[in-house]
């Protein structure tokens, strides 16, 4: 009995050192596909992305959304995605007219228009 424990434990060790070897050797792989993809990472170009996505209101169902969308397809195809945009019909109410406001103590009517900011290229 106590030799079929060892032979057990001895053949539990080979197989978990073999494998912690092979799952090393991912590990390194993947480091290494991570660091290729960060070095073609462009600080300026996500900057720019972020600008463009973000200049106009972009809810769904708006103009803008869709142009997002059509922007973002047409940037994963020159990367060689295959890339296709799909449409769904969901219900999403939009407010035809947006009022906030405070009846007491004393009457008080929201703008809700904030102020451009000077830093704010958009």
């Amino acid at each position: 009995m106590k030799k079929l424990f060892l032979f057990l434990l001895v053949i539990l060790i080979f197989f978990t050192v073999s494998t912690f070897s092979s799952f090393a050797q991912v590990i390194k792989n993947q480091a290494d596909i991570f660091k290729q993809f960060d070095s073609q990472l462009n600080t300026e170009n996500i900057r720019d992305w972020m600008k463009r996505l973000s200049a106009h209101p972009h809810h769904v169902g708006s103009q803008y959304d869709k142009d997002n969308a059509e922007f973002l397809a047409s940037q994963f195809k020159s990367w060689g995605y295959d890339t296709h945009i799909e449409e769904f019909y969901v219900l999403f109410p939009t407010p035809k007219v947006r009022v906030l406001e405070m009846l007491q103590p004393q009457k008080f009517s929201a703008r809700l228009k904030e102020p451009a900011l000077n830093e704010d290229s958009t």
